[in-house]
């Protein structure tokens, strides 16, 4: 699990927000249509729309909202990794933002006492911020597509592909408010944007370091960092589907923000990552910051085990003097005895039902 982010105001988060700003005021004037072209990617026909830039300077741009890169991880695949999103039937319209992922935003209703740990201008920029990620739902591995109107049939196609990392916290946050579409006309590059998992479901440790020798009867250990899996299953897809809507799958750029710089950083350096991106940007943070990791994910663990019931409190023992007998005549003690210490407990199974 990733340590709490105190966040702090620079010039790249600056220059991040200036963009992304600028992208939405832009788009604001005008009502999007639906695009001509139907795409066809891996798990179906999709439809887009096309937005009309408030600039003479700038052409429309094609958005995929909402699409899903993986797997709803709700049911039998909470705490797991990510597994293939599902085909759908006919043509699946992307006008709309998929749900952010489950977060608790910060609390800014008492204007007095928010402007005490943080600059006005950090405070309006929640206030803009924290109602677009109130839709909130387990079901949220999506992401979004910005395309140079000419698609694929522009100069420059197949289109570089930058891939952004939101940042924020570790704890909340979403790719939705990061609207690509200026970047992606001006630059004439296709611009993505994602959610992953975030807190508890995206990167605590359900397993410690050391436990994974156990046999785990053919169900591999849940293990952590669930949110960077995400992403790295999100430049998956990327590379399988992005030149379907006229990007080069060998030309992404991956850039992350504040936290998402460390994730990206992170990525950077796993061999797991390998083949998915190029070229990696850093803004604000990198995967040595002093946030960026948690030296004891163990003891995190074992708090949450405990205050969700799926460890057992510390001090707590049960009495063998009245242990029931087992099916096989032993103890209640001798069957205690031979299941696992609670070190080597997988949490995850016993969490999915919470």
């Amino acid at each position: 699990m990733c340590p709490r982010r105190v966040r702090r105001n620079g010039p790249a988060a600056a220059v991040v927000m200036v963009i992304a700003a600028a992208a939405l005021a832009a788009t604001a004037s005008a009502g999007p249509r639906y695009s001509s072209r139907i795409v066809e990617i891996e798990t179906g026909a999709i439809r887009g729309i096309i937005l009309e830039l408030n600039s003479r300077h700038l052409e429309p741009v094609e958005v995929f909202r909402g699409v899903p890169y993986a797997a709803a991880p709700v049911g039998p695949q909470r705490f797991r990794p990510p597994a293939a999103p599902i085909s759908w039937p006919g043509t699946r319209l992307a006008d709309t933002f998929g749900a952010v992922c489950p977060q608790r935003v910060p609390d800014i209703s008492n204007r007095t006492l928010a402007l005490l740990h943080m600059p006005k201008g950090r405070y309006h920029h929640l206030k803009k911020l924290i109602p677009l990620l109130l839709n909130q739902s387990e079901d949220c591995l999506f992401l979004n597509i910005y395309v140079p109107g000419s698609g694929n049939r522009g100069l420059e196609a197949p289109y570089a592909v930058l891939v952004f990392i939101h940042g924020e916290s570790f704890e909340w946050g979403s790719g939705n408010p990061y609207d690509g579409s200026v970047l992606a006309s001006y630059g004439h590059v296709i611009v993505v944007t994602l959610n992953f998992r975030l807190g508890l479901l995206g990167f605590l440790r359900t397993r410690p370091v050391g436990a994974y020798k156990v046999d785990t009867g053919g169900d591999p250990p849940s293990g952590g960092n669930l949110g960077m899996k995400d992403i790295a299953a999100g430049l998956g897809w990327i590379k399988r589907n992005i030149g379907a809507f006229g990007g080069d799958p060998t030309r992404v750029t991956l850039m992350g923000h504040d936290t998402g710089a460390a994730l990206a950083n992170l990525l950077f350096v796993s061999p797991s990552s390998k083949g998915l991106f190029r070229r990696v940007v850093l803004l604000s943070g990198t995967a040595l910051s002093p946030w960026a990791t948690t030296h004891n994910p163990d003891a995190l663990r074992l708090s949450v085990g405990q205050q969700t019931g799926c460890l057992p409190m510390p001090g707590f023992t049960a009495s063998t003097s009245n242990a029931p007998p087992t099916a096989t005549g032993g103890s209640g003690d001798d069957q205690r005895k031979k299941s696992p210490p609670q070190d080597d407990v997988d949490i995850a199974p016993c969490l999915r039902s919470r």
